[in-house]
């Protein structure tokens, strides 16, 4: 997967390319990096371009979904050209290593909203479901200080895994 998360840097998806993304008349889109601030104050960059929201907002359930967080942490490599770990878990355009990662929709709506690129047939989407359906609030319960069953409560305890298909051990 490392292969494909790199070939996918390559292809658009990097902090690099984001403001060169076109709109459907060939122009660049004003508005498609916008700032952004998590429920719990953290403050980062977002993506904000119509066929990515769009997926957001049927995918969440979220008729009001703004727009997806990017990496807020990292080095110059990571910052802004990932998702957001705490909202994206497996999906392959995180940015660190994790199992079973996958190439969600997200991923194939960003290309497409590159403007480089026609549509993706949803046939090559991997399933992926972290957050699908929870509504406006996903976001909010999305950091390790919450209560979200998607994350540790204390080392060394087991419990479902993040894509809720089997068991997990919390480490630290």
């Amino acid at each position: 997967m490392t292969s494909i998360h790199e070939l996918l840097h390559i292809l658009g998806v990097s902090a690099g390319h984001f403001p060169k993304y076109l709109d459907d008349k060939g122009k660049i889109y004003e508005k498609a990096i916008v700032d952004w601030t998590s429920a719990s104050g953290v403050t980062g960059k977002a993506l904000a371009t119509p066929k990515l929201l769009e997926y957001a907002r049927t995918f969440y359930g979220c008729k009001t979904w703004p727009s997806i967080p990017l990496e807020n942490d990292g080095g110059s490599g990571s910052l802004g050209s990932h998702f957001e770990r705490t909202l994206f878990f497996n999906e392959v355009m995180t940015g660190s290593a994790i199992k079973d990662k996958v190439v969600s929709a997200f991923t194939w709506k960003m290309l497409e909203d590159s403007g480089w690129y026609g549509p993706i047939e949803a046939e090559h989407f991997e399933v992926f479901s972290a957050g699908q359906g929870n509504g406006c609030d996903w976001e909010k319960s999305c950091h390790a200080d919450s209560n979200s069953e998607y994350f540790c409560k204390k080392a060394d305890s087991t419990g479902c895994n993040f894509a809720m298909n089997a068991f997990g051990i919390c480490q630290d």
